[in-house]
């Protein structure tokens, strides 16, 4: 099998998933490791809700989901150090995990401030 030119560049790779409302994406692994951070919609990741911005660490082969939308669409950008070859859906990929420590954990929503709020912040 021919690598592609993401696979054998080895550079970071980030895109936006826009995950449609009503749907939902099984529990799975990926091999390598990734931040999520979610810019907008909600859901579920795993037992907990999600909503902007919320940022979802998940090591290498450290299985984490299923991510649920509800009404609204969710979107969340993925970075990852390299290319992935996809998701490694559970418990048919087993098989395919590598023992090790595994971790996932997600941040509390970071509140943003309204466009008045900053241009009313000053240097002190």
């Amino acid at each position: 099998m021919q690598e592609s030119a993401s696979e054998a560049s080895g550079a970071p790779h980030a895109f936006l998933i826009e995950q449609d409302p009503d749907t939902t994406i099984l529990p799975h692994f990926h091999r390598q490791n990734q931040f999520q951070v979610i810019v907008g919609g909600g859901g579920s990741l795993g037992r907990h809700a999600v909503q902007p911005l919320l940022v979802h660490y998940a090591g290498a082969y450290t299985g984490y989901g299923p991510i649920v939308c509800g009404v609204q669409e969710v979107q969340y950008l993925t970075l990852r150090p390299r290319y992935d070859s996809g998701a490694q859906f559970m418990p048919e990929a087993r098989e395919r995990l590598v023992r090790g420590p595994k971790k996932h954990f997600s941040s509390e929503p970071i509140t943003l401030l309204s466009a008045d709020a900053l241009r009313a912040l000053t240097r002190d």
